[in-house]
């Protein structure tokens, strides 16, 4: 997700990774088998990704998950983010369709509003 004020969301996640987990979690529902997963991703060579190369993405994508939200919860131990303004992120994000791009970019430039005003 690249880095563009006020239209997307500043993430840790690259393009590569979301669309990684997204088709992992297709296969962890049964709807994909891995193989069909990582021929559907192309490397930047337009190549088909290897299985192992794309559960290695998918494993850095789970990782800075992983990082993101041990970093909210210590945020929030430290009193540097108030708990209601992540209500209130939440709230905003529950009301999206899940994984409607559209949608999402609608309301990027009010949720980086909340986060700034959240974090310190």
């Amino acid at each position: 997700m690249s880095d563009t004020p006020n239209h997307e969301i500043s993430s840790q996640l690259t393009d590569a990774q979301v669309e990684c987990l997204t088709l992992y979690r297709k296969i962890k529902s049964g709807q994909l088998t891995l193989k069909h997963a990582s021929s559907t991703r192309l490397t930047l060579r337009g190549q088909p990704t290897t299985e192992g190369a794309f559960l290695g993405i998918v494993q850095q994508g789970r990782n800075n998950i992983k990082k993101a939200v041990a970093t909210i919860v210590l945020g929030v131990w430290l009193g540097y983010i108030e708990l209601e303004d992540l209500r209130r992120l939440s709230d905003m994000i529950s009301k999206l369709e899940r994984g409607n791009v559209d949608q999402f970019h609608l309301v990027s430039p009010v949720v980086n509003q909340l986060i700034d005003r959240m974090v310190l």
